[in-house]
């Protein structure tokens, strides 16, 4: 399992070195060999391309969250963001959102087989695109939350009652973060959601999620983007 940094700047997924954008030219990554044009090289000279940091991120959220004994979803997502391989906005906050939940649900005592859950939420995480906030009116975060709702309700698209809680859990999801405004934050709208879940899964299942009592931030300074203090999460 890949350790987990605490650096709030993007660093090099091979060396931890700081990620700087250079000129536009064609670079070889170092893991996979391959060559690309980008900018984006560390200070020790190492690049990644974009599709080994994906495949290193998606093999760091499902050991952690396999190992993770935590029954605080917040806790085992903030722990994945500080992965070297997680961007400020990623499309990866698509799957960590629900294997955090799967996580932490399977902690706090409910009954999943957690490597299928996780291969399952990896793989429909997967299918949504990077600015679906803004260009579909759904947030990834939330459609993650129906995503593990519907693992662990084993909810598909003939199913009644558990159909309607899916969706209906949804829905708060997403008025709550479109409540706060744009424009997009994968941090704050993921914190927002899960927030929203952990509420909705002890009404729905009885399965109590322990919940941070008060989130901090660790995100502003990177998010050019930050909406400060519309944010419940922004102390800075």
């Amino acid at each position: 399992m890949q350790s987990i940094r605490n650096d709030l700047d993007v660093h090099c997924p091979e060396c931890g070195g700081k990620v700087t954008l250079s000129l536009l030219e064609n670079r070889v990554c170092v893991r996979c060999g391959k060559e690309s044009m980008d900018r984006e090289v560390c200070e020790n000279g190492h690049h990644v391309c974009d599709a080994c940091r994906k495949k290193a991120a998606n093999r760091m959220i499902m050991d952690h969250c396999n190992e993770s004994r935590s029954k605080d979803p917040i806790v085992i997502l903030s722990e994945m963001m500080r992965d070297n391989n997680i961007r400020m906005h990623d499309l990866e906050h698509h799957i960590m959102v629900a294997s955090a939940l799967i996580a932490a649900y399977r902690n706090c005592g409910g009954e999943i087989d957690i490597d299928s859950a996780l291969r399952d939420a990896q793989k429909r995480g997967s299918w949504f695109p990077g600015g679906i906030c803004g260009l579909c009116g759904t947030c990834g975060a939330a459609a993650s939350c129906g995503i593990f709702y519907s693992i662990v309700t084993g909810t598909t698209p003939h199913s009644s009652g558990s159909w309607s809680d899916t969706n209906m859990l949804v829905s708060k999801c997403l008025a709550k973060i479109a409540s706060i405004d744009g424009p997009r934050c994968c941090k704050r709208n993921s914190f927002i959601a899960i927030q929203e879940t952990t509420d909705y899964v002890k009404e729905k299942l009885g399965i109590v999620l322990e919940t941070s009592s008060d989130i901090v931030c660790e995100y502003y300074d990177r998010n050019d983007e930050c909406v400060k203090g519309r944010c419940p999460f922004y102390k800075g």
